[in-house]
């Protein structure tokens, strides 16, 4: 289930991130075969269907490999002292033109749409919906220890909040790259707002354990951002 839920959340974020070298160097990328199994699972692709997205996730995957690599490099000349070298690498991690689904490359969610039929594409986005709801719910029964009220009131405030972004994802489909960027402030300024409608539903002993690990999320993100 873990794995599944592994798979589902990183096909979500490729359908809707602007993946640079840095946010690909930091991901777990599963394999192009557990990724293309993962998909036929929920929508049933066609032979053709997937050997267009065992391309895509094979780019994908490239272009991972590669970010990783410069990654190290840098570290390695950071290590040796050589900090204008590591600085004039940084500056060089620009978008690569024309790569599918990777870094400068078309989104993958504009690709889902180009291969998926719309009956594919609705069964898609519901079972990624449910399955990330799902995810979240069970780590807040988790670490909150929520009761069963508490549940199904957070669990109404996931599944307004989902259909909320799915509007907002579909609004950003046909943007370039650096206005998507722009309007994902809109969406922080979603995610806070139904955090603060999750708070409304909590003790104040539960209050304190979400702060927690929200601030937790928060700082493992400022740390990925400053490698």
């Amino acid at each position: 289930m873990k794995r599944l839920m592994t798979n589902i959340l990183f096909l979500g974020i490729f359908a809707v991130l602007p993946m640079t070298k840095p946010v690909l160097a930091q991901m777990e990328m599963p394999s192009v075969d557990e990724r293309i199994e993962e998909l036929n699972k929920v929508v049933d692709l066609s032979d053709e269907q997937e050997k267009k997205f065992r391309e895509i996730f094979e780019e994908q995957a490239k272009a991972q490999e590669e970010a990783a690599s410069e990654r190290r490099n840098n570290r390695r000349r950071g290590r040796d002292g050589d900090s204008n070298d590591r600085r004039s690498s940084r500056g060089n991690n620009e978008r690569r033109p024309g790569r599918p689904g990777g870094p400068g490359g078309r989104g993958f969610f504009q690709q889902l749409g180009e291969i998926l039929t719309e009956d594919q594409m609705t069964k898609y986005r519901n079972y990624q919906r449910e399955q990330m709801i799902t995810h979240r719910l069970e780590r807040y029964e988790e670490q909150l220890s929520l009761n069963e009220k508490q549940t199904d009131k957070i669990k109404k405030i996931l599944v307004d909040e989902s259909k909320d972004n799915e509007k907002f994802f579909e609004s950003m489909r046909d943007l370039p790259q650096e206005e998507r960027r722009e309007a994902f402030s809109k969406m922080r300024e979603m995610r806070e707002k139904t955090n603060e409608k999750i708070k409304k539903v909590l003790n104040d002993d539960q209050k304190k354990k979400f702060d927690e690990m929200l601030e937790e999320m928060q700082s493992r993100f400022r740390n990925r951002q400053n490698n």
